[in-house]
């Protein structure tokens, strides 16, 4: 797998819009990407109708705009927009540092996920780094025709280790939007969350490829439930991915999800994947 890094701006600003509007929460949006609020606000609610005129994702806007193939109605908007001054400095070194952990770990992640999941990763993924206030994350901007599109964001107090189990966090859900395994509603959307919370960057997958030293589904668990995650599915997905773990599977994950949750599962595309 290859990592194609946009740092273009207007790519940034799709990036910064992306997850403004997806925040749902306007005082801490405006907290982490000021910049953004500089400008006329309606810009914003111009860009996300754009995207759901043209029914597209963010993902698949930033690939039309980095090759040259956006139309002038979104160019125009972009104008609009303030993305601020990044620091290239600080984004430099989580770009260094994610090419470094993938020549690390990438292999390991690759054939985990191949076992855990029964996933195939994509030949690239095209990742856009933005830099926010505070703290750090990521966000699955796009998932189609097999490309898989993340941004991540940093800030100057995080480490630039903790980036690669962002990106392979991102990047699963990238593939699950692909594959299609779960049903679309709400308590499959939550168990999607749910399950990759205790894969990467902590849990099953992070402990397989050696992001953590060890299996602990603790720090999971208790993130989630400060995520806001029901109690008691959070506990019957650590419980499944526990039993997962300390067993000598010669099958996926997917078999265990099934039993547990049968109301989340699409028959019809699940059974490649056990």
């Amino acid at each position: 797998m290859e990592l194609r890094f946009l740092l273009d701006e207007k790519a940034k600003k799709l990036l910064y819009a992306s997850e403004v509007i997806s925040h749902g929460h306007i005082p801490e949006a405006m907290l982490q990407y000021p910049n953004m609020f500089n400008g006329p606000f309606p810009a914003l609610a111009k860009i996300s109708a754009y995207a759901r005129k043209r029914q597209m994702y963010f993902g698949k806007l930033i690939i039309e705009v980095e090759g040259n193939n956006a139309d002038k109605e979104l160019l125009e908007l972009l104008e609009g927009l303030d993305a601020g001054k990044d620091d290239d400095a600080l984004l430099g070194s989580v770009k260094d540092a994610l090419v470094s952990d993938l020549s690390k770990y990438g292999s390991g992640l690759a054939a985990n996920i191949k076992e855990v999941f029964g996933f195939a990763l994509p030949n690239s993924v095209t990742v856009v780094l933005g830099q926010q206030n505070e703290g750090s994350g990521g966000s699955m901007l796009g998932a189609d025709d097999g490309e898989i599109t993340v941004g991540l964001f940093t800030s100057h107090e995080t480490k630039t280790e903790e980036f690669f189990g962002v990106l392979a966090h991102e990047i699963l859900h990238g593939l699950i939007s692909l594959y299609k395994p779960l049903l679309r509603n709400k308590k499959a959307s939550d168990l999607e969350e749910l399950l990759l919370e205790y894969s990467v960057p902590h849990g099953i997958l992070a402990w397989r490829i050696g992001l953590d030293k060890k299996f602990d589904t603790q720090f999971s668990y208790k993130n989630s439930l400060r995520r806001g995650y029901p109690e008691e599915m959070s506990m019957k997905v650590k419980e499944m991915v526990e039993k997962y773990a300390s067993g000598n599977s010669h099958t996926t994950i997917w078999d265990e999800i099934k039993s547990a949750f049968p109301d989340c599962i699409d028959e019809n595309r699940i059974g490649t994947l056990c």
